[in-house]
């Protein structure tokens, strides 16, 4: 009976077969999984397949272990036997959907055609130099006793004496005993091979200081004998080159010093062993052998760099004490088919063909990534062949660059962005909001996948709305809608319908043009292309876009992970049109990526318009995380425009601006680290581009207009609002006199910081009027503070809750810290230690809604909280007597779980309602539902609506 040791971290088996999650600590700190593959035993390349072959057993026979039972294939790719392959805790093994790259390209370059040839049998038969312009081969004389052993030049005479020329004939240290078996070297290419140069040495295979390996190469190594046959290694010399290794004895057994070997060709006729010298050679500790075709038979009971090789091929040893780091073997050209017996520990890349490995009571520890792996399943459920993944660095690069982003997992339909609310509405009018599934192993053995939704709900006339949608736009849309109604642009630059993309938009030949529009159309076109994405809706995550309305068109616009941009009617949910970023086609043939890459990444700006007597809409969005940014000009007639796109450095997805200058419509967005775009809303414009005088810019703009007198004219004048990674807040005048300015100049608003600044990036900025000051609000993830312009002077703080502290300034700059936080009328509070903000504020009626994320205890559990924490404009304290839900709020309000969102201001039946919203909504009674159930009203506000943002940033 033979005994395995397999280590298994419990924590490590579930986040393989459940899906490849890291569980980090704190109730905010969700399961967070690498978008790229994780580390397993076993992967295959893009459109690789692994199958277990479907001889032998009617289930899987085979046991998957190590501290990762990963398998890297995509989804429909991984074809197993009966009920699947298992781990040695009884799960099934997991396989992640993903595939890996491939490794730089690598080729076979054998020995030089001019340099000199060693062919060697170390039987003792024959041993062989050939160069350009010589040939000689030497055979084996006197025999008899090995103090007289020589290699005589054939055709020299039946003797070999020191009577003979010195080029005749050379020693040989004997290859029969505990020497290894030594092969014999050379001094040059012109073979003068005399025993005088080789007195006392032993003629290894080696670089030594009468041997380079640069300047021959061996056009035959056969180890035809049962003696070992050891090749030592010189790091100061060359790679060694041999045409062909072949390994024809039974047992034959060679042995490697750490360095680096090109073999044309390694053949094998019966068992055979490799081992790895656990020193010497090049100081590496790794052998790599880059072996251009595997020729390979009768392998039964072989061993490959495993420290136990019996007779019957079977690995009595335990993983823990095996090397496979220690041996990379990369198969260039042919297939690696190990169809016996065979116990291997290595890494092992198959750059264009198929790993075989089998049989029953097979050993492989260590990692393989090729075309196609094949495993042969002719084991038993008892004995089973054993994959036992242990890391070896091979394809370390692969999977920390296929690993760059992070993405949340959550159980259940959530939401990461908020709704889209009418300005002013009515009950039963409808509500627009985005939702997501994540793919995860659900309670009943079955499992959720990667789906978006844009649901519509009825408001009632308390302001929340009804629990079950009234649509889903996911589902309403039907591919035949998709073919006709999808576009995107063309290898030309031309606004096209999808469907009808030209071969050279996609860049690919595997999958073909036709096989992306295909499944892009149809994300269910196969199971080959469908990945983990939701079979039964047509469109990818929202992601974090918050839906927009076109309330004169009656369209609602969404982004999704599918890489488009949708507009559905606003009443029906019925498909009106699509567009994908022209810079997005490309990457589509990343199918098994794609659709979890959040391409679509950023926010949308609508600016409606009528021109003509037709209604219109420019729509600016931003995507791919603030690198690539589209306009779009969109009539009530069904007519859609490309304006421009602009693909650039930019990394801050924010909503761009629209505003108009004299007759012209511009939009504005971040770039590079400190620039801004400002571009004409007409087709083909170029950008005006700033550079400002900050650090890199990371919150969204913000611009605000208003107007001077002269004479008898309103002179308009735009001011933008910029915050950098340096915690500053800059104004900057871009537009006066209906032109923009060239040169704008900065204005510092000031610095996040209380006593000093501090280097804290702002993410989100507000502004505000009230009492006939204007107020810009700064935030951090972790601060709010407020500044105060009085009386057109110098910006000045004004008040700041950041999580620990809070406090204010008097009108004479003097920072005083809070000492008491309660009662929250005559205090400022402090956020708590694991507090989190995760939106920008909304301020309506001189409040300031902060949406926090918190994490908190309830009762002996720790929880994620979704809060809006509440200030007055002017002071910061809490606004007593000013905001409704059900009943007066007395304090923060909890409005769900996860993150909390900025508020939706709208007007419902006369009255100024705010709809709050969070990843998941809980009712008063606790209850976590689908819709709005958080709107908040006002009882009289101390000055009036908030004035002069109306409503240029949104």
């Amino acid at each position: 009976m033979r005994y395995k040791q397999m280590v298994y971290k419990f924590t490590a088996f579930l986040m393989a077969v459940v899906f490849p999650l890291q569980v980090l600590a704190g109730a905010c700190d969700t399961l967070v999984a690498a978008s790229g593959p994780m580390p397993g035993a076993l992967g295959v390349l893009k459109d690789g397949t692994i199958t277990v072959q479907s001889n032998g057993e009617s289930n899987c026979a085979i046991l998957f272990g190590g501290n990762s039972t990963v398998i890297n294939a995509q989804t429909g790719k991984y074809t197993t036997r009966g009920t699947g392959c298992s781990t040695s805790s009884g799960g099934k093994v997991a396989e992640t959907g993903e595939y890996l790259n491939a490794l730089s390209p690598m080729s076979y370059t054998g020995p030089s055609a001019n340099a000199a040839k060693v062919t060697y049998a170390n039987s003792g038969g024959v041993i062989k130099f050939t160069s350009s312009s010589v040939e000689h081969s030497y055979a084996l004389k006197d025999s008899s006793s090995s103090s007289k052993y020589r290699w005589c030049k054939n055709g020299t005479g039946n003797g070999c004496d020191n009577n003979q020329k010195g080029s005749d004939y050379i020693v040989y240290d004997s290859h029969l005993n505990s020497d290894w078996g030594t092969f014999p070297v050379y001094g040059s290419t012109r073979l003068t091979l005399t025993n005088d140069a080789l007195t006392s040495k032993k003629v290894y295979l080696s670089k030594s200081d009468t041997a380079y390996q640069d300047l021959y190469g061996y056009e035959l190594v056969d180890v035809n004998t049962g003696n070992e046959v050891y090749f030592k290694y010189d790091s100061a010399a060359s790679p060694y080159r041999i045409s062909k290794l072949r390994l024809s004895a039974d047992n034959a057994t060679v042995t490697f010093e750490p360095g680096t070997y090109y073999i044309g060709t390694l053949e094998t006729t019966s068992k055979f062993v490799i081992k790895v010298a656990s020193s010497g050679g090049d100081g590496t500790g790794k052998v790599k052998l880059y072996v251009d075709n595997m020729s390979m038979n009768n392998l039964n009971g072989s061993c490959i760099n495993v420290s136990s090789c019996p007779s019957s091929g079977v690995l009595n040893t335990t993983a823990d004490a095996e090397h496979p780091e220690r041996l990379y073997i990369y198969v260039l050209s042919s297939d690696f088919t190990l169809n016996d017996r065979v116990s291997m520990a290595a890494g092992i890349y198959v750059q264009k063909g198929t790993l075989t490995m089998g049989n029953n009571n097979a050993t492989f520890i260590g990692e393989a990534l090729a075309k196609n792996i094949l495993l042969q399943n002719g084991g038993s459920s008892s004995d089973p062949m054993d994959i036992i993944y242990k890391d070896t660095g091979i394809f370390s690069s692969l999977y920390s660059t296929s690993s760059v982003t992070t993405e949340v997992i959550k159980k259940g339909t959530y939401s990461l962005a908020a709704p889209a609310v009418p300005r002013e509405t009515t009950s039963g009018n409808l509500v627009y909001v985005p939702y997501q599934t994540d793919y995860y192993l659900k309670d009943d053995g079955s499992y959720s996948y990667y789906g978006g939704h844009l649901m519509a709900f009825k408001l009632k006339a308390d302001g929340t709305t009804e629990t079950t949608a009234q649509w889903d736009a996911g589902t309403l849309m039907t591919v035949a809608q998709r073919t006709d109604r999808l576009y995107s642009i063309n290898s030309s630059g031309a606004l096209t319908k999808f469907a009808l993309l030209d071969s050279a938009a996609f860049g690919s030949t595997s999958p073909t043009s036709a096989e992306i529009i295909s499944y892009t159309l149809n994300p269910s076109y196969t199971a080959t292309f469908l990945g983990k994405r939701d079979p039964n809706t047509m469109i990818g995550r929202p992601y974090s876009t918050q839906p927009v309305i076109a309330e004169n068109l009656g369209q609602v616009m969404f982004h999704t992970d599918d890489g488009f941009l949708y507009s559905v009617d606003s009443t029906t949910g019925e498909l009106k049109w699509g567009f994908m970023p022209g810079d997005l086609v490309a990457s589509l043939k990343d199918y098994g990526t794609f659709y979890k890459s959040h391409a679509m990444e950023g926010q949308i700006a609508v600016q409606e318009y009528t021109s003509g007597g037709t209604k219109n809409a420019y729509v600016v969005g931003s995507a791919k995380g603030g690198s690539i940014h589209y306009a779009l000009n969109v009539s009530s007639s069904g007519t859609l425009t490309n304006l421009w796109a602009d693909s650039a450095a930019g990394s801050v997805p924010h909503r761009p601006v629209i505003f108009q200058v004299g007759s012209t419509y511009y939009a504005l967005y971040l770039t590079g680290t400190n620039t801004v775009n400002v571009r004409a809303l007409t087709s083909g414009a170029t950008a005006k581009q700033y550079t400002l005088a900050t650090g890199t810019l990371t919150a969204a703009p913000i611009v605000l207009e208003s107007f001077d007198t002269s004479g008898k004219n309103r002179v308009q004048n735009l001011t933008m609002y910029v915050g950098d990674a340096d915690g500053n807040v800059y104004e900057y005048k871009i537009a006066s006199g209906g032109s923009l300015i060239n040169s704008p100049s900065k204005v510092t608003v000031g610095n996040m910081g209380t006593t000093s600044t501090v280097a804290d990036p702002v993410k989100y900025l507000q502004t505000a009027t009230l009492g006939g000051y204007d107020y810009v609000t700064a935030q951090t993830t972790t601060r709010l503070k407020t500044f105060r312009l009085p009386n057109s002077s110098t910006w000045a703080s004004r008040w700041i809750s950041r999580v620990g502290e809070s406090g204010s300034w008097s009108d004479s700059g003097t920072y005083t810290k809070e000492t008491l936080f309660t009662p929250k009328s005559e205090h400022i509070q402090k956020l708590p230690t694991l507090a989190t903000i995760t939106d920008q504020v909304e301020i309506a009626e001189s409040v300031v809604f902060l949406p926090v994320q918190v994490e908190e205890t309830s009762g002996t559990e720790q929880v994620c909280n979704a809060y809006y924490y509440l200030y007055r404009l002017d002071k910061g304290y809490f606004p007593y007597n000013t905001l409704h839900t059900k009943t007066p709020v007395t304090d923060n309000v909890l409005v769900g779980t996860g993150k909390a969102y900025k508020p939706s201001i709208t007007i419902i039946g006369g009255e100024v309602t705010l709809e709050g919203h969070s990843e998941r909504n809980i009712d008063k009674s606790g209850v976590t539902n689908l819709g709005l159930d958080d709107p908040f009203t006002f009882t009289k506000g101390e000055n009036g609506i908030s004035g002069w943002r109306e409503l240029l940033d949104e």
